[in-house]
Parts: C-alpha cells; structure tokens; sequence
C-alpha cells in the first residue's frame, strides 16, 4: 500500500519502462529478477461547505486520500454551528467539526445551526415583578401579563430605561435585552361636602 496512491501491479524496472507483471500473474522463475510496484495517483475530489444560511466563505477542500475537513469558519447571528450535513435540511450525514472525510467522492456539506436561547427580563419601575422569558432566537414571543402599579395606569414596554422606543414583541432577539415598563399617573378627584358652609372647588 501507499498513501494516495493505487498500485497497478509491477514492473522489472523501477521507472516502470521495463516488463509488467500483472498483480498474481505467472512466473517461470527461470532466473532472479527484482519487481518493482507501479503506481498511479488517486484521483483527488472535492468537499465544497455551504453556509446554509450562515455567512462568511470557505474554499473547497480537494484530497485524494482521509483527511480531516477543514475547520468551519461560517457564522449565523443568533445560532451556534453543530458541525455539517450531507443534506440541507439535515436529515443526511452528519460530519461533525474536524471530522475525517475519506475524499473517495464529491460531496457538499451543509452547515447545521442550533438556534441560542436569549433573555427577556422585564423591570417593571416599581410595579408588580414580572418574570423573565428565556426562548430560543427567531421562536414567537408574547408580551408577558402586565404589571400592576397603584395609582398608574401601565403604558407599555420600552427597550430603554428612557422611555423613548417602545417595544413591540414578535419573535426572540439575537441578545439578552432589558425592557422597562411605563406609567402614567392615574387623576382623582377630592370632592368637599362643606355641610351647609360655603361651597369649596374639588
């Protein structure tokens, strides 16, 4: 054997100009002779890495012999790399980061991706606690039941403790967020029943 190579039987000289003896042919062993091993390359083929949604390149990989896949250098926003499949959808073969690849055939491999789960934590500016939503990226999200807060009425969620931009919830950012609730103050009313003295203004 040698590494990426095939052997195509032998020869009476090394160079392979001389008389070729086929691989268990015949021989009349009338006189000593050294036979020398033919050898041809292996074709070489080609691992090409599809980011499947990710972005970033990797060049194609072209060997002709095991070796380890090149290392993914792919990135996805919100999403931690699994390692690769034969298949899009993943339902193929799974190679994982690094793996050895036999180089035997063409083949593109997919990049599988985990989605990561993000916080939402909600600081409720002195009403009632509101429990935190911990959700992986992309999946829907609904707004939590609001908080109370004696005396306001609740105006919302914000995305900054300003008060500036309202928060609109559809689906899991790609980062842990903080959102902090709004009130406005609630109006009443003192009434004054002056007991048959002059009237006094509410």
């Amino acid at each position: 054997i040698r590494t990426g190579y095939t052997c195509l039987g032998w020869n009476t000289l090394a160079n392979g100009t001389g008389i070729n003896y086929a691989d268990g042919a015949l021989y009349s062993f009338e006189a000593d002779i050294t036979l020398y091993a033919k050898w041809t390359t292996l074709p070489t083929h080609t691992v090409t890495f599809n980011a499947n949604g990710g972005i970033g390149t990797m060049t194609p990989q072209v060997e002709n012999v095991p070796t380890a896949l090149a290392l993914n250098t792919f990135t996805r926003t919100g999403y931690t790399f699994a390692g690769w499949n034969t298949l899009a959808n993943g339902t193929g073969t799974n190679y994982a980061n690094g793996a050895s690849y036999s180089f035997s055939v063409d083949i593109t491999l997919y990049a599988k991706w985990t989605a990561n789960s993000y916080t939402i934590t909600f600081n409720s500016n002195g009403g009632s606690a509101v429990g935190a939503i911990t959700q992986p990226f992309g999946s829907a999200v609904s707004a939590p039941t609001a908080p109370t807060k004696t005396g306001n009425t609740f105006g919302g969620w914000y995305s900054d403790a300003g008060l500036n931009t309202a928060y609109t919830f559809t689906t899991m950012p790609a980062a842990d967020i903080t959102l902090y609730a709004k009130w406005t103050a609630n109006s009443y009313t003192i009434t004054f029943n002056s007991n048959g003295g002059s009237a006094v203004a509410a």
